[in-house]
């Protein structure tokens, strides 16, 4: 199931964006996500926060089309991390407000284990790809949306699409598309184990590394490069080549 995560910030070449968010099985905008659905003529399957970034434009409009609204009020999670945790839930076909309360009280009161979750999708690949939001000026924002990487279960990788890179939070090795020369950096978010390069220039061969170790500005070396790990959480991040 591919899903799409929406999120507020600035976007650029606003067609190309549509048709690629059009291609997806399940839209949700992440509260001022919706804005941007509203700009480009993309009505979500979900629209989920606590709604003080969304346009009351934009929330009258989907609320008359196929949307459902989801109101998530808690400041004490990220309008991203609720997203991510509906998407987890449509992904493993549960009742989404049980999912979601469910997911909300094992980040919130450690008394509650993960054992009390739907284990369906436990070892399915789960792809979710997120349009806009690190552009964002701020940087703790930025950051906030990057982290929560480390915290999902090992069957979610997160793709950022931006218009000249991709950027990718995984816990499991992952293949990259694109073309000789692009720039790839890999930066462990957590420790890592096995780290190995596949088609890059400047190889890496069965590397432990720790989080601050810096892989930054390597090359692919054809259309493909992989990335294998045996455990820990990676940034990947491939830039398209400008020569």
């Amino acid at each position: 199931m591919k899903i799409c995560i929406v999120l507020n910030g600035a976007l650029s070449n606003s067609e190309a964006l549509q048709q690629k968010i059009m291609g997806f099985d399940c839209i949700i905008a992440a509260d001022g996500g919706a804005n941007k659905c509203y700009d480009i003529d993309i009505v979500p399957d979900y629209i989920i926060g606590d709604f003080d970034s969304i346009s009351s434009e934009a929330l009258d409009f989907f609320g008359d089309k196929k949307t459902q609204i989801v109101h998530a009020p808690s400041q004490n999670t990220l309008d991203f991390q609720e997203a991510i945790w509906l998407a987890e839930t449509i992904f493993s076909g549960e009742n989404f407000q049980h999912g979601l309360d469910t997911r909300r009280s094992i980040f919130l009161e450690s008394s509650v284990t993960s054992k009390n979750l739907n284990q369906s999708a436990k070892n399915k690949p789960m792809q979710i790809t997120i349009f806009a939001g690190l552009s964002d000026s701020e940087i703790d924002h930025t950051l906030g949306n990057l982290l929560l990487g480390v915290s999902l279960r090992d069957h979610i990788t997160l793709k950022f699409f931006q218009p000249d890179s991709e950027i990718y939070i995984s816990k499991k090795s992952l293949t990259l598309e694109g073309e000789k020369n692009d720039i790839v950096s890999v930066i462990p978010l957590q420790k890592t184990t096995g780290l190995n390069y596949i088609n890059l220039l400047y190889p890496v061969n069965n590397q432990d590394v720790d989080t601050g170790w810096l892989g930054c500005r390597n090359r692919m070396a054809g259309q493909q490069a992989t990335i294998n790990f045996t455990s820990g959480t990676l940034l990947i991040v491939r830039h398209k080549s400008k020569s």
